[in-house]
């Protein structure tokens, strides 16, 4: 198959696949400093930057040859691209080549084959991966990553007095006092751990289960949640 369109920037023909280019794609006069997209993963953890200043059209998909390649198998092989309009000031598009399980702009899927306007802070992801990808316009080199916040240690527990310590040994002994000569747990109780834990055994199949029957789901070209259907490791064409 030719993906003609993945040569370099000076030689690349207007059309991907059966998509025609507009007119206005290209880059200004004036070039913006920075412009990059920066991907994350699970949700906030940094783990690369693609600049979109190389070239006027950065074709995103499962093809090995374009410009932004991703291996997910809900992707399409030419599934999007990032366009630069030529108008001074206008700033970056991207648009959906009619890729089978979409591309989404915040959390509404795209139209396809229809150029959206993308603005600094906006999240992009693309088919069900769970990388997104958000644009950027500052120096990525002073960006600062999205860091998790740590969960508070021991040190950060107050410390316990001796007489606090002490007041505790001696309720403890208290109730062991209390405790001494009382029936140990019977059949019945020991049934009720036994009944606790099968429950709990069974909510965690239904739940392996439920995630199993998740791909099954009919795939509904009007739908902005992102179900989608069956993948298949070999696309057509």
């Amino acid at each position: 198959r030719d993906l003609g369109t993945m040569a370099p920037d000076s030689q690349r023909k207007r059309r991907i696949g059966d998509y025609e280019l507009p007119s206005w794609c290209g880059f200004p006069k004036t070039k913006p400093k920075w412009l990059w997209m920066e991907v994350c993963k699970a949700g906030r953890s940094r783990v690369g930057i693609f600049s979109l200043l190389k070239k006027s059209v950065n074709i995103v998909g499962r093809d090995k040859r374009a410009d932004l390649p991703l291996k997910h198998l809900s992707l399409s092989r030419q599934h999007a691209a990032f366009l630069h309009h030529s108008g001074e000031g206008v700033g970056l598009f991207i648009v959906d080549l009619g890729s089978r399980h979409g591309t989404f702009v915040g959390e509404k899927r795209i139209d396809p084959k229809t150029p959206v306007r993308l603005t600094p802070g906006v999240k992009v992801r693309f088919g069900a991966s769970t990388r997104h990808f958000v644009l950027r316009t500052t120096n990525p080199k002073t960006s600062s990553r999205p860091r998790a916040r740590a969960a508070p240690g021991p040190s950060a527990l107050p410390p316990t007095t001796p007489v606090e310590s002490q007041a505790k040994d001696a309720q403890s002994d208290k109730m062991g006092a209390e405790n001494d000569g009382k029936d140990a747990p019977g059949d019945g109780q020991a049934a009720g751990v036994s009944s606790t834990e099968e429950t709990s055994a069974s909510g965690r199949a239904a739940h392996v289960d439920t995630a199993a029957q998740i791909m099954k789901i009919p795939f509904d070209p009007n739908s902005t949640k992102g179900k989608f259907e069956g993948l298949e490791i070999v696309e057509e064409g």
